[in-house]
């Protein structure tokens, strides 16, 4: 049976079709009343799409429908929401007395290791926004990271919002040093850590709005081990 609900991921509401229930309780805890600002609706096409790139990604993996489905709309809503001043970004984001912070990473760098880390650290100061797939709105004047239901294997997130203080590119090292990047760096891990459309025209609205989060959001490169040292040593960078 084909139902349709509505959905407010960083203040915007979508309107989703699905004739799958489970697509529908993974995104409950995002559920709204508000009018919809907009709509996404899978279709064949693109669940095709999804699954064949899977297969060729990882040498004859088939995913299953919900799955295809979940990522599908992760794409749908991502392409549209940057029209909103809204960007879908890839990293472990959370916040620490109400400001937000978002590790990013090469794959296997740590960034959700290191997230625990804070909340081992830091206690109840710290709450998880999302431990994967984050987004991150601008106002016209302040930059928010926002949860979603794109959570990651551990489904890590809230439906919240808070200020957006840093983000911090980790690298593994036996020792811990942390310090601020320059705008060309900072715009080169901005740019690999946001969604990428194939469309150029979105292409180019991301580009500009990465530049904008750039000239307005400290980076900082964090080279650590997973010790608690290393939590310490990135927040002393970031709050000083």
């Amino acid at each position: 049976m084909e139902l349709t609900f509505k959905i407010e991921i960083a203040g915007v509401s979508i309107a989703i079709t699905s004739d799958d229930e489970r697509i529908y309780n993974r995104c409950k805890d995002y559920l709204t009343d508000k009018s919809a600002d907009m709509a996404v609706n899978v279709n064949e096409e693109h669940l095709k799409k999804i699954r064949e790139e899977e297969n060729t990604a990882n040498r004859g993996f088939v995913m299953n429908k919900v799955d295809a489905e979940f990522v599908a709309l992760y794409r749908l809503i991502s392409e549209k929401l940057i029209e909103k001043n809204v960007l879908a970004f890839h990293g472990s984001a959370l916040s620490l007395d109400g400001q937000g912070v978002i590790f990013v990473g090469i794959s296997g760098a740590g960034k959700s290791t290191h997230a625990a880390l804070w909340r081992k650290v830091f206690g109840e100061r710290v709450t998880a926004v999302n431990d994967d797939k984050p987004f991150i709105r601008f106002d016209g004047e302040e930059f928010y990271v926002c949860g979603s239901p794109w959570a990651g294997k551990e489904h890590i997130e809230n439906n919240t919002q808070v200020p957006l203080r840093a983000i911090i590119y980790i690298n593994q090292s036996k020792t811990n040093t942390a310090f601020s990047l320059g705008f060309d760096e900072s715009l080169r891990i901005a740019l690999q850590q946001s969604y990428r459309p194939r469309s150029a025209v979105i292409m180019k609205k991301t580009l500009d709005y990465a530049i904008k989060l750039c000239e307005n959001i400290n980076f900082y490169s964090l080279s650590c081990d997973m010790s608690e040292e290393a939590a310490l040593t990135a927040y002393r960078a970031v709050f000083g």
